[in-house]
């Protein structure tokens, strides 16, 4: 046997094996599908639901330093800070009134 005979061969076995496992494997019934996407949808809606109410942190940095801000969606206000410490503070005055 040659070389391009041998790999031939082996490309052969890989094609039956390839074949073999796509037959083994099981396709997703309709029912399935639907239920993947009735899932995706009822999350999605979770998500729109819940999480437009969450309290928004974000950090960036300026030519002054740090700068923090804090978005509270149920009362609208936005607050800046200069430093973490100061965040925090507001946050458990927040969270305990």
């Amino acid at each position: 046997m040659n070389s391009y005979t041998n790999a031939s061969a082996r490309l052969d076995l890989q094609r039956q094996q390839l074949e073999q496992s796509w037959e083994l494997t099981p396709r997703p019934t309709l029912r399935d599908r639907i239920a993947e996407r009735l899932a995706a949808i009822g999350q999605w809606m979770l998500t729109l639901l819940t999480e437009g109410n969450r309290l928004q942190i974000s950090y960036r940095e300026t030519a002054q330093g740090s700068l923090w801000e804090a978005y509270d969606p149920l009362s609208q206000q936005h607050r800046l800070f200069d430093s973490e410490a100061e965040l925090r503070v507001w946050l458990e005055q927040r969270y305990y009134k």
